[in-house]
């Protein structure tokens, strides 16, 4: 009996590793502000109806960060290993908790409809200078994918795609393996 119970816990902690977040997808926001995430990342992290990813402005960019649930929730195990209130005797908690509570604030949960779409709330599109589409208007986006996560550009202020130079490619490669502390 207790065999069955532990490869039972085996099955349900098996848990598929998520994919990258590749390539470039222009897409349409519609009146009610929802654009379809491309099938491949959908795949890639899993997606079905009714799963969500969060939304928050990206901290580098002017455009909106997608970002897949088993990120943020990494990250919130990481800090909750001061436990529920954290460290009380450093010195910035308080900025700390302000910082996490400012961030939590400007985050959206972006569920996943039976048509693949998600919707982005007013706030975060115009922290991204993207306008919201309306019946007349209709508002054009650029996705880029960031390996761990995903942008969403408003199509006039996305970086153009560059031409293929496999010097400049390999010189991008030579540098994220340093800082992941490969090889080349």
């Amino acid at each position: 009996m207790s065999g069955n119970i532990q490869s039972s816990a085996i099955v349900q902690s098996a848990k598929p590793a998520l994919g990258a977040l590749v390539d470039e997808f222009p897409r349409s926001l519609d009146p009610k502000n929802r654009i379809t995430l491309p099938s491949e990342w959908r795949m890639a992290l899993h997606l079905e109806t009714g799963s969500f990813v969060y939304l928050m402005p990206d901290p580098l960019k002017e455009c909106i960060r997608l970002v897949p649930r088993d990120i943020v929730e990494a990250e919130m195990a990481r800090e909750a290993d001061g436990g529920m209130f954290g460290d009380l005797e450093d010195e910035d908690a308080d900025e700390t908790d302000a910082a996490r509570e400012f961030i939590s604030q400007n985050m959206q949960i972006a569920i996943l409809d039976v048509q693949g779409r998600i919707r982005i709330n007013p706030r975060l599109l115009a922290s991204a200078s993207i306008a919201e589409s309306t019946a007349g208007a209709i508002t054009e986006v650029v996705l880029h994918g960031c390996r761990e996560f995903g942008r969403i550009w408003a199509k006039d202020k996305a970086p153009k795609p560059q031409e293929f130079d496999r010097s400049a490619f390999r010189a991008a490669a030579a540098r994220f393996s340093k800082r992941r502390g490969g090889a080349a």
